[in-house]
């Protein structure tokens, strides 16, 4: 509560307490109370120690992480990720790193073994958006780069 009354006096009178608390109130409940949901960065971070412990090469490891965590960085700027799972996006980001990065097969399948893969209808529609999106990032010319260009503005066109 002292926390509302130092914002109904940052309002300057314009709010009062109870309003400030009725709109939290209608907000939170408008979100169904998915205040602070699980992205996939976080999914990423998981899934990194077993990463580790599948590809005995710690070089390997991270460049997976890092390229995945790219990935994921695009997929924000792709509103065709909007209704994915966050699990299946960072899964789907791992293994598209994994293809994008030529991490041999034994490797791929110790990692698979862990059976973190709940959905894998969506994250193979998530991996196929993936590959697409990363081609768009990855095809844009040296020029545009020079020219000051985004490396996002790549999916103002995206379809």
């Amino acid at each position: 509560i002292r926390y509302n009354i130092l914002k109904a006096s940052l309002s300057k009178g314009c709010f009062r307490v109870d309003q400030i608390l009725k709109m939290e109130i209608s907000i939170i409940s408008s979100l169904q109370w998915h205040l602070n949901p699980p992205t996939p960065s976080m999914y990423l971070d998981v899934a990194s120690p077993l990463m580790d412990a599948s590809f005995n090469d710690p070089q390997a490891s991270v460049e997976i992480s890092e390229l995945s965590r790219y990935l994921l960085e695009l997929s924000v700027c792709d509103g065709y990720f909007i209704g994915m799972k966050p699990s299946s996006l960072a899964y789907a980001a791992i293994l598209v790193a994994m293809e994008n990065l030529s991490i041999p097969m034994k490797y791929k399948k110790s990692f698979v073994s862990y059976q973190l893969d709940k959905s894998s209808s969506k994250t193979a529609i998530c991996a196929q958006r993936l590959r697409h999106v990363y081609s768009l990032a990855t095809d844009q010319s040296e020029e545009d780069v020079r020219a000051g260009a985004s490396p996002t503005s790549v999916f103002q066109n995206v379809a």
